[in-house]
């Protein structure tokens, strides 16, 4: 649908064989920064009573755009007590997203060597330093000439 929250559902309920309900949203600012994001999974057991499920299904279809609610009230808190109001609900957990890139120099030079003997020796024997980013971080490493030759033997 190019709904990325209706695209992850129907993914969730047709390939996984897990009915889901997902939400996301995002709130750009007139200066591009993003004033509030946020968003939602909902996953039923597969012993949930069914009449819990039509109950979080009547409210989910009766909930208004994710990204209003975080605008107006600020947290994903408000969110969780609109759609399990009344329910005894237990958070198990919490977590913060955030972006962290795994990327090193010993992967940087697995990857050097993937690129075969033949185009390794070519780099060598331009003589110069290479200077390798990772496209995720932006971390750049350098190999000195020297470094490239020992990875050849």
């Amino acid at each position: 649908t190019g709904e990325i929250g209706e695209d992850l559902a129907y993914y969730f309920t047709v390939s996984e064989q897990t009915p889901s309900a997902v939400a996301l949203g995002v709130l750009v600012d007139r200066d591009f920064s993003i004033k509030v994001s946020g968003g939602f999974i909902n996953q039923m057991m597969p012993d949930a009573d069914e009449l819990l499920s039509d109950l979080i299904t009547y409210r989910l279809e009766e909930f208004p755009s994710i990204t209003q609610m975080l605008q107006e009230h600020g947290s994903i808190d408000k969110v969780i007590e609109f759609i399990f109001e009344g329910m005894d609900l237990k958070i198990l957990e919490e977590s913060k997203p955030e972006y962290t890139c795994n990327c090193s120099r010993e992967k940087v030079e697995s990857v050097l060597l993937s690129i075969g003997e033949k185009d390794l020796r070519e780099i060598y024997e331009d003589g110069k330093e290479e200077e390798i980013k990772c496209n995720f971080c932006n971390t750049a490493y350098n190999f000195s000439n020297q470094e490239i030759g020992e990875l050849l033997n």
